[in-house]
């Protein structure tokens, strides 16, 4: 190997995958940290935060950023009978009720693209 030379080594991320050098990736142990790999290390890191389901009391965070189980017994509170109206009208193909769902997965993409702006001009 030449003297000065850097090797371009890969990462893992937490579900042992191999990521490329310059690549984005969640190293882990945390699921809500967003990473460049930068020679087999994660560098240049971000958090990602979110908020806990609007309509749950106690909730369980799951293995993936932003992901929530809710607890609460099924028709205890108001507010999750009407979360479980409305997904009954998505899953009848009511398209009032799919606009509702869209607005989530638009805010995600663009949260995904500042961050991914962000590290390109590191």
């Amino acid at each position: 190997m030449l003297a000065g030379v850097a090797l371009e080594e890969d990462c893992v991320d937490f579900q042992g995958n191999k990521v490329n050098h310059g690549m984005l990736y969640v190293p882990g142990p945390g699921v809500c940290s967003l990473c460049v790999c930068y020679h087999s290390e994660p560098l240049w890191c971000k958090a990602i935060y979110c908020d806990p389901p609007y309509f749950c009391k106690n909730f369980r965070v799951g293995e993936r950023c932003c992901e929530f189980e809710c607890l609460d017994p099924p028709g205890e509170d108001k507010l999750y009978q009407e979360r479980m109206r409305k997904r009954a009208e998505i899953l009848a193909g009511n398209s009032t009720a799919c606009q509702l769902q869209v607005a989530p997965l638009a805010v995600s993409t663009i949260m995904l693209g500042y961050l991914g702006n962000s590290f390109l001009s590191l």
